[in-house]
C-alpha cells in the first residue's frame, strides 16, 4: 500500500513540474533567438553588444564603445529592430500612458502603454515601445523597472559622451 501512495505522489510531483520544465525552456529559447538578433543587428553595423537586457519579448544592448543602442522586439503581432547612435541623441526618458480606474472604494493606476523615448538633437524622437496593452498580456510584468533602469544607463552614457565631446572641445 505505501509503494502505491508513493508512485502516486511521485507522478503528482511529476506533473505538477513538467509545466515549469517546459516553460523555462520556452524562455530560454525566446532569450536565445532574441540575443542572437540584437548580436546580428550590431554585426551588421560593426559594433559588439557589451551590455544588454531580454525581458519578455524585449532585448535591448549596448555597445560602449561605438555609443550605439539596439533594440529587439518580438511579438506574434508586430517585430522591430531599431538600433540609434546616441552621439545624436539629446535625452531619454520614460513616456508612460495610464489612467486611473475607480472601483469599490478603491483606485487603481493601469497602465496603458510604457515607452523608452529619444529626443535626438534635431527634434525627431524615436520610441522603444516596452508595454502596450493593446497587445501584451494584461498587466505589465517588470517592465517598469526595466525602463528606469536603461533609462539610467542611457543617460549615464550620454553624459558620459557629452563629457569626452567637452573635453575635446577644450
Amino acid at each position: 500500500m505505501n509503494y502505491l501512495i508513493f508512485i502516486t505522489i511521485a507522478i503528482i510531483v511529476f506533473f505538477s513540474i513538467l509545466p515549469i520544465i517546459i516553460i523555462n525552456r520556452e524562455r530560454k529559447k525566446t532569450n536565445n533567438i532574441l540575443w542572437k538578433s540584437l548580436s546580428d543587428l550590431a554585426d551588421k553595423l560593426g559594433c559588439k553588444i557589451s551590455d544588454h537586457d531580454i525581458i519578455n519579448d524585449i532585448a535591448i544592448g549596448l555597445d560602449n564603445t561605438a555609443h550605439r543602442l539596439f533594440f529587439i522586439r518580438k511579438t506574434p503581432q508586430h517585430e522591430s529592430e531599431i538600433d540609434i547612435a546616441l552621439s545624436n541623441v539629446k535625452e531619454c526618458r520614460i513616456s508612460e500612458v495610464s489612467r486611473i480606474i475607480n472601483g469599490s472604494g478603491d483606485t487603481q493606476k493601469v497602465i496603458d502603454s510604457l515607452s523608452l523615448l529619444f529626443t535626438c538633437h534635431s527634434q525627431k524622437e524615436i520610441v522603444f515601445d516596452l508595454y502596450n496593452a493593446d497587445y501584451d498580456s494584461l498587466s505589465s510584468t517588470g517592465e517598469f523597472q526595466f525602463a528606469d533602469n536603461w533609462k539610467n544607463r542611457i543617460s549615464s552614457e550620454l553624459s558620459s559622451l557629452n563629457q569626452k565631446t567637452t573635453d575635446r572641445l577644450l
